[in-house]
């Protein structure tokens, strides 16, 4: 690391104003580093018993990375992950006894270092060399190289308590965007009629007397049709989105079809179902519904969304949606629009907090980002 600059924080506790500046040290002086040893796919339970009680980690790169249960625990809680293949590098506290297997290092017997300071200061400044031929890789013996930067003093403490306190806060937020997808789902799965089934499980009450949803061919509800060509080079930057089959990426300064409208993907990715409320242009590589024959547009969104348009993909290295196929597709619909609308600003209203959630989730990640550029010195 150059020390062109002095390796003194931006941002400081009061108490450490004067401290000085950190000192560069490598891996192996921090801890012991180990390549986790491989163990036979026989010895691991998928289910955590009396005898299979310690967790299973492999090359992940999420603390979702359990693989299995053993009977036998080989490292200690307070010990670190890191991942030595693929997405390189990111390092995970474990809190509990663990068995590592596959491409995975592990950080133990920690030096007067808290194992979350180590953490976030191996995924600040670790630099990661590349070997066999640019393939990227990490060994036990590259990792015990890799230089980090410590306080002189004990201020890693403080700092550690500083950014575990922030990710508490942002596990609870990514923990309750999950709920609210999976809410969102459940609801879904209630609000339209199953397979076979010509009314929902969940009505709204002022429609429960209303009868059965009238059943009728997808091509009769909302056809689809195919995209426009536009070639990229020939598209002039404006106000009308461009919708390819993953979504928004352009905006033209023409458009083909009057909002609202509702495109999904007719080659490459499919399932992917986009509203647009203003004019647009659907690009070849996706279907638009052409009418929504006395529909509401926005219920239809996510109607197309609970079907799983991915079920009539077909093809080979480049799948592709038939939307024969889909048109044959039979499913029921509400007599009333009004309650086609109480269904969309229901799921719409869901959505809005979902999007504010993501949004709340985003600004306490960049927040910690920020935070971290200036609880660590700055590397020239």
């Amino acid at each position: 690391m150059s020390k062109e600059n002095k390796l003194i924080p931006e941002l400081r506790f009061p108490e450490f104003k004067n401290a000085g500046e950190w000192a560069e040290k490598q891996l192996h002086e921090i801890g012991d580093v180990v390549a986790s040893g491989d163990l036979d796919s026989s010895a691991f339970s998928q289910e955590s018993t009396q005898e299979h009680i310690y967790p299973i980690y492999s090359n992940s790169i999420s603390n979702e990375g359990l693989y299995g249960y053993n009977t036998y625990s080989k490292y200690l809680p307070g010990s670190i992950t890191i991942t030595a293949r693929g997405t390189l590098g990111v390092a995970f506290v474990r809190n509990t006894k663990f068995v590592g297997i596959g491409r995975l290092l592990i950080l133990s017997n920690l030096k007067e270092s808290s194992p979350i300071f180590v953490k976030e200061n191996w995924n600040h400044y670790a630099r990661i060399p590349l070997e066999n031929g640019g393939i990227p890789q990490l060994t036990s013996i590259t990792a015990k190289a890799v230089s980090l930067l410590y306080p002189k003093l004990k201020k890693k403490k403080k700092i550690a308590a500083c950014l575990s306190s922030l990710d508490e806060v942002i596990a609870a937020h990514s923990q309750k965007l999950e709920l609210l997808k999976n809410h969102k789902k459940g609801l879904m799965q209630n609000l339209f009629p199953q397979e076979g089934e010509t009314v929902p499980k969940f009505r709204f009450k002022e429609f429960e007397k209303d009868g059965e949803w009238v059943e009728k061919s997808i091509g009769q509800i909302a056809p689809l049709q195919r995209g426009f060509d536009l070639p990229v080079n020939n598209i002039i930057v404006g106000d009308y989105p461009v919708v390819f089959s993953n979504g928004i990426l352009k905006y033209h300064n023409e458009f083909k079809v009057k909002g609202p409208g509702i495109v999904t993907g007719r080659s490459g990715t499919i399932g992917r179902v986009t509203y647009v409320e203003k004019d647009f242009w659907p690009h070849n590589t996706s279907l638009w519904v052409t009418e929504f024959c006395g529909n509401f547009p926005l219920f239809i969104f996510y109607y197309y969304n609970q079907i799983g348009l991915e079920q009539f993909s077909a093809g080979g290295g480049v799948p592709t949606l038939n939307r024969n196929d889909v048109h044959r597709q039979r499913i029921s619909v509400p007599k009333l629009i009004q309650e086609q609308q109480k269904i969309a600003s229901c799921l719409s209203s869901l959505d809005s907090l979902i999007t504010a959630q993501a949004e709340k989730l985003e600004q306490l990640k960049m927040h910690k980002k920020g935070l971290m550029q200036g609880l660590f010195p700055k590397i020239v």
